[in-house]
């Protein structure tokens, strides 16, 4: 079951009651304290130690810890942090109101918060009804971080300890280190390159066993996961990863979406092209550049106003093929793609072609058309590619009829 929080008993979660005693004339929200009742977070509706505040990030997953406790963070498809003027939040937590579930009943249980005038910019859709769903906060004397998901997707777990957390607590070399991430999580391709690419190997062998064993060994159907998948759903492998990165990195690598993984692991070449793009590729969202271009500061000082030049500038240089219409592709990459007929929809990928050289490009770019191909009705069942190459018949994604991605911009879609 789907589970929004979550309380570690293990045993370093040494955290006692007492440490932090509720005054005897505190009283919770009432909404507070009826959604917790009987619930393992019941324990901190009180207040809380204040405590510096540490945050370290490892993938998909993030920890931010002060005082006692410690909260890590999966935001799920579309959950956020804002920062928000402390004084502001204050005044939003008085003016709590049902959220947006459609059943009354349920709306009245999962509460939201109406934002404060103050917050409003004057161009903004439903400025009398604009709210946040926020899941937690972390409070400081003149700004305050809040957790916020309109989707409610966003999961939380708990840590608390018999003392307050340090910076040392969320190194490598913490003896707590692994236990503060979730047990299907791996290695983070950033920062943790080696361990990630060992993990990348100890999934690799697994198929390549399986044809050792049984040399007809053959797990091309259709049935099967694809490249692509797997990327998204194996996160002990590919932390980080999900739809836009993993279709946007194999298209990169010029390789289709619903490619088998067992042909990946078969080819030494591709392989090691594509462990070693793992690494680059996640290697650009910690870089100076990424850091001015996209994390710089805000078009304008309202706290909760849209960003739209770090929006541009992301699609434009960090969002290569997913959900876009039109796909800018260098002359090295478009080239490649030529050379083994990707382009030609008469053409089975993997099968031999021969070219011409007035097929090749020499100016430094151009823009093709990008492509959808729907899997199924969910939006993860979706790839993303400028092949119009044929994939084989056993191929996810073979036999379905691409439909241009111009009719589901970017722009307007969750990332």
């Amino acid at each position: 079951d789907y589970i929004t929080c979550t309380v570690d008993h293990s045993a370093f979660c040494d955290y006692s009651d007492d440490l932090e005693p509720c005054p005897a004339d505190y009283t919770p929200a009432p909404h507070d304290a009826r959604r917790s009742a009987g619930q393992d977070f019941e324990r901190y509706l009180k207040p809380l130690k204040e405590g510096q505040l540490h945050v370290k990030a490892r993938g998909k997953e993030m920890i931010l810890a002060a005082g006692y406790h410690a909260v890590r963070v999966h935001f799920g498809l579309e959950g956020t942090m804002v920062v928000l003027p402390t004084s502001s939040f204050q005044s939003m937590l008085l003016q709590s109101c049902p959220g947006n579930n459609k059943d009354p009943e349920v709306a009245d249980i999962m509460r939201s918060y109406r934002i404060p005038t103050e917050l409003i910019i004057p161009e903004a859709r439903d400025r009398e009804q604009q709210k946040l769903a926020v899941f937690a906060a972390f409070v400081g004397e003149e700004d305050t971080i809040a957790l916020v998901d309109h989707n409610r997707l966003l999961r939380l777990h708990v840590l608390s300890v018999g003392r307050e957390w340090t910076v040392n607590d969320l190194q490598r070399s913490s003896p707590m280190w692994q236990h503060l991430w979730s047990s299907n999580h791996g290695p983070d391709w950033i920062s943790e390159k080696a361990e990630a690419e060992a993990a990348l190997d100890k999934w690799r062998a697994a198929p390549l066993q399986l044809l050792f064993d049984d040399p007809t060994f053959n797990s091309d159907a259709r049935a099967s996961p694809s490249l692509v998948e797997s990327l998204c759903d194996l996160q002990f492998v590919f932390n980080g990863y999900g739809q836009h990165t993993s279709n946007d990195l194999l298209h990169r690598l010029a390789l289709w979406p619903g490619m088998p993984p067992e042909k990946l692991c078969r080819n030494e070449q591709l392989y090691q092209d594509f462990k070693k793009a793992l690494a680059a590729y996640a290697a650009q969202f910690a870089t100076p550049e990424y850091y001015s271009k996209c994390l710089g500061v805000p078009n304008r000082g309202a706290a909760l106003a849209f960003n739209y030049k770090s929006d541009d500038n992301y699609i434009a240089k960090y969002v290569d093929v997913f959900r876009k219409a039109l796909v800018r592709m260098d002359a090295a990459l478009y080239n490649k793609y030529t050379m083994q007929g990707l382009f030609n929809p008469q053409h089975t990928i993997g099968r031999p072609y021969q070219y011409r050289e007035d097929e090749l490009i020499r100016v430094k770019h151009k823009d093709v058309l990008g492509f959808t191909h729907k899997l199924g009705e969910r939006q993860k069942d979706r790839m993303f590619s400028v092949i119009r190459a044929l994939p084989p018949t056993s191929w996810r994604g073979a036999g379905i009829q691409a439909v241009s991605t111009s009719a589901e911009p970017v722009l307007t879609a969750s990332m």
